[in-house]
């Protein structure tokens, strides 16, 4: 008798985990699909912004274009920042600030704003696991901060895109616009691409921004993740 009911609980138990497994997998087919993210990760003025217009332009599916400026350097409350003033308060080294060294501008985040840069990632990573194709415009001023954004999209299909131009020419495009002050791309020139391995890399040099994006969403098409 004991083992009659030992084989009735074992039968009950195999049906339960059957029934379990078959929900997991029931509610993961269901899900959103997530979204495929494109990051170009380069210097300031490597023409990534104008590679993300392409992109959406000539892409078969629709993406959307976010990144370094409108999630991290739009939101600051200072002369940089979207409000287009400077605040009355000093936050000093809680948010960020600058150097300058050898004509070269380097950026420091602080404590607060590491907290921006943790939100900038995160919420990334919640535009694709919403089932959005993303490009992202990116400039990687500390490893750990890619790192970090790679871990958050893990579920995700990600191309990692370096975008390359010559020094010279960066420093040329600086002072032909105010978008960014003259120095910074140098400041960071030499340690953006430092130990990463990219999917795709583009020559930004003499292409159009519309040559690179069609370089990048051909890659994408051909090695499907």
């Amino acid at each position: 008798m004991s083992c009659i009911k030992f084989l009735i609980a074992l039968g009950l138990g195999l049906l339960i985990v059957g029934f379990v497994r078959f929900y997991w997998y029931f509610q993961k087919q269901s899900q959103v699909q997530y979204g495929t993210v494109i990051i170009l990760n380069g210097p300031s003025a490597a023409g990534k912004s104008g590679i993300q217009k392409s992109i959406q332009k000539l892409a078969e599916v629709p993406y959307l274009n976010i990144g370094i400026d409108n999630f991290f350097n739009d939101l600051f409350p200072d002369e940089h920042g979207k409000l287009g003033q400077k605040t009355q308060k000093d936050f000093g080294h809680d948010l960020r600030w600058v150097t300058i060294e050898n004509n070269l501008v380097y950026l420091h985040v602080g404590p607060d704003g590491k907290k921006i840069v943790d939100g900038m990632h995160k919420a990334i990573a919640a535009y694709a696991q919403a089932g959005n194709n993303i490009v992202v415009d990116y400039i990687m001023y500390e490893p750990s901060w890619l790192q970090d954004l790679l871990r958050e999209l893990k579920d995700c299909s990600v191309y990692l895109v370096g975008i390359h131009v010559p020094l010279d020419l960066l420093q040329a495009r600086e002072r032909a616009r105010s978008t960014s002050p003259i120095g910074h791309a140098g400041s960071h020139y030499h340690t953006v691409h430092f130990g990463n391995v990219y999917d795709l890399e583009i020559d930004n040099t003499t292409i159009s921004s519309d040559e690179a994006a069609m370089q990048i969403l051909d890659f994408v098409k051909n090695h499907p993740k």
